[in-house]
């Protein structure tokens, strides 16, 4: 009885009974599977945190289990754990976006500030080694910011010095990185580039609205380590692109039927077209015999008869 009642259910009525129970499961047969990438405790405080804001998420925009596309939440859950970003410590926000060919809604974390500084000094090596400290800084008018260097340009010190409380106008951002071998490199943003870059990200996070100065830190910081190697463990890399190609080959089964009638339907359009194309051909054929087999050299074509008959089917 419980089984047919199992069966009965939706993907997404499975999951709601026990979210948590499911995030778990999940966890745990990634970490099966993939012994070594990631330490158990940590990967399951990480899942937990994500189903609790996730519910949370759904509930403030009405949605359903059914509503969610779980395949996709499913490889975000493991990708959090795997990175080690934990939704109670504030590295990622929830938002979503609906596909279009699904009608799902598919929840894309945006990191934080916090989030993409701790993926930055755990994983991430610069022109001059591993990163110590990466951090993002706003400079506004009455701030005082001066960055000394050798005479050889390299950065020796970098003095901030902001205006307690200050609410004035910002006049740009500074991105700098500390690495292990003592190196210090600065980047300046223009608050103009910060938003250049906001504006040109398709899936835009509504968490600019609420937090832009957040939001803006957290774009200097991935723009300032752009140039950086992305070190994650090559058996994480492995693991985490096994799942992407499983999930590609599963959704290319289930679609397949689906793309196969999208492509066909539009067939009477081009034959209503061959009479007009089959017309101008035996004609364009038709007037230049004369001239191929040329029995009077001395007598040309007459140009007027030949725009007569390619004109109008030209036009057509």
């Amino acid at each position: 009885m419980a089984e047919n009642e199992q069966k009965q259910m939706t993907y997404g009525q499975q999951v709601a009974k026990s979210p948590v129970g499911w995030s778990m499961q999940l966890v745990k047969n990634f970490i099966d599977k993939n012994p070594g990438i990631m330490q158990t405790a940590q990967a399951q405080r990480c899942a937990m945190s994500a189903v609790s804001k996730v519910i949370g998420f759904m509930q403030e925009q009405g949605f359903s289990w059914d509503d969610i596309d779980i395949n996709h939440l499913s490889r975000i859950f493991i990708r959090l754990a795997v990175l080690g970003l934990d939704a109670e410590g504030g590295d990622w926000y929830a938002y979503s976006r609906k596909n279009s060919k699904t009608g799902l809604q598919q929840f894309d974390p945006s990191p934080s500030y916090n989030g993409e500084r701790k993926l930055r000094i755990k994983y991430a090596i610069g022109s001059f080694g591993k990163i110590r400290d990466i951090q993002a800084l706003t400079v506004r008018e009455g701030d005082v910011v001066k960055i000394k260097k050798d005479l050889f340009g390299k950065v020796t010190d970098v003095v901030y010095e902001p205006v307690p409380f200050s609410q004035a106008k910002i006049i740009g951002y500074l991105g700098i990185t500390l690495f292990e071998d003592g190196t210090t490199t600065v980047k300046e943003y223009s608050p103009e580039k910060i938003e250049e870059y906001h504006k040109a990200n398709p899936n835009k996070s509504p968490a600019w609205d609420k937090w832009y100065e957040e939001m803006a830190h957290a774009k200097v910081i991935k723009h300032t380590s752009r140039d950086y190697v992305f070190n994650l463990p090559n058996n994480a890399k492995d693991a985490l692109m096994e799942m992407d190609v499983e999930d590609i080959e599963k959704n290319a089964e289930a679609n397949e039927a689906t793309e196969a009638i999208d492509i066909t339907p539009p067939e009477p359009e081009p034959v209503a077209e061959p009479p007009k194309v089959a017309e101008a051909v035996p004609k364009a054929k038709e007037a230049p015999k004369p001239v191929e087999t040329k029995p009077e050299p001395a007598k040309p074509i007459n140009p007027a008869a030949q725009v007569e008959i390619t004109m109008p089917d030209v036009l057509k």
